[in-house]
């Protein structure tokens, strides 16, 4: 016979997804039948994409160098459905032995704090314990997605509205600051043809699992409580060999789904990736944030949260310069910058090279403060872009940079620590799609002025060929017999904290003169930015020093920034 003792419960919290604790025992010396039983119920939670956590004595001693017949059946299910053995402490301490066989295991490592032994005098066995996280102060409502309708779109109908605005008007602007202009009268065409829909969303947690296979798990269940009540044979039989059969559908449309994956993303090692972290449970960080703790308080509202992360992105570079000590030495940056002889201007561009560049805007790139999706200019191209040179061209003549390309939306990405510190999020920076195209025409690639020793934001350089350069060098020393020595150096915030007076006179010194530097000073100057935080924008926010992030200039303008090719040590 088998004896076993097993207890489950479920959890259900506010706004997530409930998870499974059971409890398990195994007799010593029983029938190794018993883990049919284990991995079957084990198997069924899989294929459910349950969360759960199994904890109780095993009888199983997994701290064994030589482990028997039983120990290795458990550990084979344990690798089969990839579970997490959180105990790694011995639980049953005798004069004559120590052993590990009460244990905890669960398929969502990630959701743990913390896991241990307590050695209380209760039992002959210590306690065993594990801490769950559980989100108490979730924001309140559902996740939406604001997005662009193209159901009904009609490319034809689009271009006709597109060719019938008052262009000649937009192209009579001398100010290139009326670039505005020309972004409503796009607006207003794709506001009629691809309206703004918001939309509640639900992260679908098993798209393996169909209508119809839904419709056979409650078939399932059905015949489960058919069973239970008639007590009859015959219809436990029935309902076992359903449950049988709807596992198996379930395993293999999941094995499907994964391998269907894999093989369409070949080649794109970015969703390569993010099917392993789904498949393999690893937790992927949200945009969403729950909640960030600010002078000894909490704030969890959308808006505050927006406000409070747009105050510290836009502050945290003024405050860390304020932080440095000004030290008393009379050397200057300019003593360590070699003036050239060179003399840069910008120049205007043409209506060929504008089409090409909207031509070539990826369709996916996400979208700026004003709306104007870079699939939509896209279809327009070649009807904007002769009255987008123009405004282009009007900039480089007047030496400034349009205001509304100096919009920025900012959005906060985790990297890592605390959830609540707002120190451990990084902003990803989003600028129009128009200041993106002009960007990419107005670039400094002329008189070799960047140091041959600068490997980073330039064409064919990379971390690889900085590194090869670094080890050929080192292995050329030695082989003289020289001693190398290596100081790394880690600039904190280092576009955040770029002088923008210092960057202009850099400017200055590399042959910038006149027209380009007014241009440059305008692209630089008044420049905002708003934070965007679980659907909620805040208010703007002056940014007064920093390289620009995410656009097309900011990386060129940091590597000149640090550029200082002249110093010799």
């Amino acid at each position: 016979m088998i004896y076993t003792s097993k207890t489950y419960i479920e959890i259900r919290t506010p706004r997530s997804k409930p998870f499974l604790i059971a409890t398990w025992y195994r007799p010593p010396n029983s029938s190794t039948e018993i883990f049919s039983h284990f991995k079957s119920f084990v198997g069924k939670l899989d294929a459910e994409n349950v969360e759960f956590y199994f904890m109780g004595d095993f009888n199983c001693n997994l701290a064994s160098p030589l482990p028997d017949i039983s120990t290795v059946l458990l550990t084979n299910i344990v690798d089969i459905y990839n579970l997490h053995q959180l105990i790694d402490s011995p639980t049953h301490i005798t004069h004559t032995s120590t052993t590990l066989i009460d244990v905890i295991f669960t398929n969502c490592q990630n959701n743990i704090v913390s896991a241990g032994v307590s050695h209380v005098n209760v039992s002959d066995h210590s306690l065993i314990c594990v801490f769950r996280k559980i989100s108490i102060n979730s924001p309140k409502g559902h996740s939406t997605l604001t997005y662009r309708k193209f159901s009904n779109f009609d490319s034809a109908r689009f271009r006709y509205d597109i060719l019938t605005q008052d262009w000649d008007r937009v192209n009579s602007y001398d100010d290139p600051n009326k670039v505005g202009h020309l972004e409503k009268s796009i607006f207003q065409c794709v506001d009629k043809h691809a309206p703004l829909r918001t939309k509640c969303i639900r992260a679908s947690k098993s798209p393996w699992i169909t209508p119809q296979s839904k419709k056979r798990m409650h078939y399932k269940d059905v015949l489960k409580v058919k069973a239970i009540r008639s007590g009859n044979a015959c219809d436990w039989m029935i309902f076992k060999k359903c449950h049988n059969a709807v596992n198996s559908e379930i395993k293999q449309a999941k094995e499907k789904f994964f391998k269907n994956a894999l093989c369409e993303n070949e080649g794109n090692s970015h969703m390569t990736w993010r099917i392993i972290n789904e498949l393999t449970l690893r937790k992927i960080h949200s945009s969403s944030v729950k909640e960030i703790k600010l002078d000894n308080s909490s704030i969890s509202d959308p808006l505050e949260l927006s406000s409070a992360f747009n105050d510290h992105f836009s502050s945290i570079g003024q405050k860390l310069i304020n932080a440095i000590q000004q030290k008393g030495d009379t050397l200057s940056y300019l003593d360590y910058v070699k003036e050239t002889e060179h003399r840069f201007e910008l120049k205007n561009t043409d209506c060929s090279t504008v089409f090409s560049l909207l031509s070539k805007l990826c369709k996916s790139k996400a979208t700026g403060l004003n709306k104007i999706w870079a699939r939509l200019l896209r279809e327009c191209a070649d009807l904007v872009a002769s009255s987008l040179c123009a405004i282009f061209n009007k900039s480089i003549v007047s030496g400034v940079f349009p205001t509304e390309c100096k919009s920025t939306k900012v959005i906060p990405l985790f990297k890592q620590g605390e959830c609540s510190d707002l120190n451990n999020y990084c902003p990803i920076s989003i600028i129009p799609v128009v200041a993106k195209v002009s960007e990419r025409i107005e670039y400094l690639t002329e008189n070799n002025l960047i140091s041959c020793n600068q490997s980073r934001f330039r064409s064919l350089h990379s971390t690889a060929t900085a590194l090869l350069e670094a080890t050929d060098t080192w292995a050329f020393n030695i082989d003289k017999g020289n001693v190398n020595a290596v100081i790394f150096l880690h600039l904190k915030r280092a576009f955040d904290t770029s002088n923008h007076s210092i960057l202009l006179s850099k400017l200055k010194a590399y042959g910038v003169r006149s027209n380009s530097s007014n241009w440059f000073k305008s692209y630089l100057d008044n420049r905002t930015q708003k934070c965007f935080v679980n659907g909620s924008l805040s208010n703007s926010q002056p940014l007064t020093c920093g390289s620009p992030q995410g656009t097309i200039l900011g990386p060129l303008l940091f590597t000149l920034y640090i550029n200082d090719h002249s110093i010799q040590i």
